[in-house]
């Protein structure tokens, strides 16, 4: 007889992540405001749940009991206060270009700090920013040969402007436009005076610039997730089923193309959901940019 090693469900980990918005205090240090968030994936949808329920209520005053995670026809269910049941659906949508660009924003700041430590020095007092158009691929890869080099090019512009800053008055700005890599990528530099230079502030370095939109995409990139949804031929479940669609890349209005695009297929399609919700959370609050797509 035969018998067979029945294995327990795991909840596998994911690649850590977090959510990050860089804060521009009126005094002070420039800095990121940073949530580490649940590595699993049910704890990541209950963490973002719970935020969904909040904003709810301070948002639109719809008031609900806090959300617990279930194993069936859902993700996670919460009551309203007469005591009808709903069941959220959760789903995330990723926008990939961004990350992209967002990763090798960030990879190619820390090399320039990591590789250049003299950097740092002379822009003591300084918030610098550097600044690109969002293009992809905006650069080549940070540790590729070409990435080095970029960086190494990079430094030896900066040693330039931090010649240059010395006599730079408080609160006064002094920008400068560069052209890098093997595409003559265009780079703003961006030094603005904080406080003199022996006030003990340290420099402040921050890699940012726009994202160009793939209209396209971005036109079906909500739509798409809700499509592939109602493809699973969920069951109504009792009460009332909501589908709430998260983001740590975007952050869409209302009248966003995403949106209605989104809203226009809902529509027009048959479908179990009572409610369909999108939300960006925010780092370090019970709260998130949330937008209503469509209900009944």
């Amino acid at each position: 007889m035969d018998i067979k090693t029945v294995k327990k469900k795991t909840n596998p980990l994911k690649p850590s992540r977090t959510l990050a918005t860089v804060v521009f205090p009126k005094k002070g240090k420039v800095y990121k405001n940073i949530e580490a968030l649940p590595r699993t994936q049910k704890e990541l949808e209950l963490a973002i749940g719970q935020k969904f329920v909040k904003s709810l209520f301070h948002f639109h005053q719809i008031d609900l009991e806090e959300v617990r995670p279930i194993e069936a026809e859902g993700d996670l269910t919460t009551k309203r206060d007469d005591g009808k049941l709903i069941t959220i659906q959760m789903t995330e949508v990723v926008d990939q270009g961004m990350r992209q660009i967002r990763d090798q924003r960030d990879s190619y700041r820390e090399l320039l700090l990591t590789k250049h430590h003299d950097i740092a020095d002379l822009f003591d007092g300084c918030r610098v920013s550097i600044v690109d158009s969002g293009t992809i691929p905006l650069l080549p890869k940070p540790n590729s040969k070409k990435g080095l080099q970029i960086v190494s090019d990079l430094a030896i512009e900066l040693r330039r402007i931090g010649e240059l800053i010395s006599t730079l008055q408080v609160g006064k700005i002094r920008t400068r436009k560069i052209f890098l890599g093997p595409r003559n990528v265009e780079l703003g530099i961006i030094c603005e005076r904080i406080v003199e230079k022996d006030q003990g502030l340290s420099s402040q370095f921050i890699w940012s610039g726009s994202y160009l939109i793939n209209q396209d995409l971005r036109q079906n990139l909500i739509a798409n997730v809700v499509l592939e949804k109602i493809k699973m031929g969920y069951i109504k479940p009792k009460g009332e089923f909501w589908l709430v669609i998260y983001s740590l890349d975007i952050t869409p209005m209302p009248n966003d193309i995403e949106i209605i695009e989104a809203t226009r297929r809902l529509q027009e399609t048959i479908h179990p959901f009572d409610q369909v919700w999108f939300i960006y959370p925010y780092p370090n609050l019970d709260l998130g940019h949330i937008v209503n797509l469509w209900q009944h």
